[in-house]
C-alpha cells in the first residue's frame, strides 16, 4: 500500500529498515562517495556527462541492494528522496550514528534503575562544598 504524499521522514524510516545489514550500508556509502566524487569532477572538469551520472551512482547501490535482498521500501517517494536518503545514511555511517537511529534513537532509551546513584556521584567538585 503506497502513501500518496509521503514525507521524507517516513521514507527515511523505511529506507533505514531496508538497509539494516552492514553490507548494504557499505554499498550505499560507496555509491554516495562515488556520486559526490563524480559530481565534483564533473563540475571542476566541466564535464556534463559526469555531472549527469552522479545521481545514478548515488542511488544505484541502494536500489540494487533493495532488489537483490527482496525487501522493498514500505513508503515510496520521488527519486530525490532516494538521493537524499542515501546521502543522509552515508553521513550517519561516517559519523557512527547509524546504530542509534536504527534502534529508534531517543525513543527507546533504557529505563533508569532506582538502585543506581545519581550521575555523577556527589563530591566536592559537583556539589561545590568543602568536606
Amino acid at each position: 500500500m503506497a502513501v500518496e504524499n509521503p514525507t521524507f521522514e517516513a521514507y527515511f524510516g523505511s529506507f533505514l529498515r531496508v538497509h539494516q545489514a552492514p553490507g548494504r550500508r557499505v554499498a550505499v556509502l560507496l555509491g554516495s562517495t562515488l556520486g559526490i566524487t563524480c559530481a565534483a569532477v564533473g563540475v571542476l572538469g566541466r564535464r556534463g556527462a559526469l555531472l549527469l551520472a552522479a545521481p545514478f551512482l548515488i542511488t544505484a547501490p541502494s536500489w540494487i541492494a533493495e532488489r537483490t535482498s527482496g525487501e522493498r521500501l514500505a513508503v515510496q517517494g520521488p527519486p530525490s528522496f532516494r538521493i537524499l536518503a542515501s546521502l543522509r545514511l552515508s553521513s550517519m555511517v561516517l559519523a557512527g550514528a547509524f546504530g542509534a537511529a536504527a534502534a529508534g534513537g531517543a525513543e527507546s532509551e533504557p529505563a533508569a534503575d532506582d538502585d543506581e546513584p545519581p550521575h555523577p556521584a556527589p563530591n566536592m567538585v559537583t556539589d561545590h562544598t568543602l568536606h
